[in-house]
């Protein structure tokens, strides 16, 4: 049986779904090959819509007054893409489907007590930016995506992503920020940087690179970031920033951008929750985090993160999830990148 809590209004409310966490489990699995780089034209509707149904057992509409919905998942529910659930079933094309991202903004919280504690804020753009992107690597086949790789490849042979210049250079621009100090790319874009630098007066750090999941290159058992390797690797720096090297950074920031492949994935391939990377950027201080579940293609992805700034940059007032939503529904809106594997996989997690 599948529990759900729905908290509104002050009132608590259950709903219990009749099926096996099996069942549950393979619905999942089949849903998630949904977002397929090399699939975008088709998209199972159907089964979209009988997990909308399964995870959110009520009337959404009987809730009046709401346009936000907070998401608390548990083991493999973290990786469902929930702005992708289908509400209505009827005619559905990707030209006009029905998103749950078309009427609310989502967001993802780790733990009850957390949903308890929330407090709604907006977006205050007198704000301190740290970015870090565009590592020196080198290029390989399928390079428009950051991170979806055949076999295990060194360091060195990962594509070079030179557009996460651009998007972080976008972000801090959109942020009025004209002092690019803080903006570390090709050698500056290191782990001895990362680890040296003083975020005591940052409020929103990026890192627009390729994201690792453990085991993903050889010798190395923790998710990570990559960075630009030095010539010579040293346990202080290899090029890959990993987890646990996250949290030992000292860091007090209100929000994390991790523009990469499989931030908020699990551990590894079969793993559930949410990801030890994701976890180490909030042990170490991180108030939210804007992570992926999965691999992502590059373009894309600069449309939306920069996107969610100048939403932000137009009206300070708007809350993080609700930029995300509308930068999300201009890519739906687009011709080029209206399927979900494009706009759907960065996800708000935190206050």
């Amino acid at each position: 049986v599948l529990v759900t809590m729905v908290f509104s209004n002050q009132n608590i409310e259950f709903y219990e779904y009749e099926i096996s966490e099996l069942e549950l489990n393979n619905l999942i699995d089949n849903y998630l090959s949904n977002f397929n780089a090399y699939n975008t034209r088709s998209f199972n509707f159907d089964l979209s819509h009988k997990l909308f149904n399964i995870l959110i057992p009520f009337d959404l509409n009987g809730i009046s007054n709401i346009d936000h919905i907070t998401v608390v998942p548990s083991d493999k529910i973290i990786g469902i893409p929930f702005s992708t659930l289908i509400t209505n079933n009827n005619n559905q094309t990707l030209e006009n489907a029905d998103w749950l991202i078309n009427d609310y903004s989502i967001s993802y919280l780790p733990t009850l007590n957390s949903i308890i504690n929330k407090k709604d804020e907006e977006f205050d753009s007198n704000i301190n930016f740290v970015g870090f992107g565009d590592p020196i690597l080198s290029d390989y086949q399928n390079g428009d995506l950051r991170g979806d790789f055949d076999q295990i490849m060194q360091i060195k042979n990962f594509q070079s992503l030179p557009e996460t210049r651009q998007e972080i250079t976008k972000i801090s621009s959109l942020l009025n920020k004209k002092n690019t100090n803080n903006l570390f790319f090709g050698e500056k874009a290191s782990e001895d940087i990362v680890k040296s630098f003083d975020y005591s007066d940052t409020d929103i750090l990026m890192f627009a690179t390729h994201g690792i999941m453990a085991d993903e290159l050889v010798n190395n058992y923790e998710p990570g970031l990559i960075l630009t390797p030095p010539d010579k690797a040293s346990d202080n720096n290899n090029g890959v920033l990993t987890a646990s090297e996250i949290m030992a950074l000292n860091l007090n920031v209100d929000w994390v951008l991790l523009s990469a492949c499989n931030t908020a994935a699990g551990e590894s391939n079969d793993s559930e929750g949410l990801s030890g990377l994701a976890k180490s950027f909030f042990y170490a201080g991180a108030r939210s985090l804007l992570v992926s579940q999965w691999y992502v293609e590059s373009y894309s992805t600069v449309e939306l993160t920069t996107g969610i700034f100048k939403f932000l940059n137009d009206n300070p007032s708007l809350k993080k999830g609700k930029a995300l939503q509308l930068s999300k529904l201009e890519l739906i809106n687009s011709d080029e990148y209206k399927h979900p594997f494009f706009w759907a996989p960065f996800i708000l997690i935190g206050k």
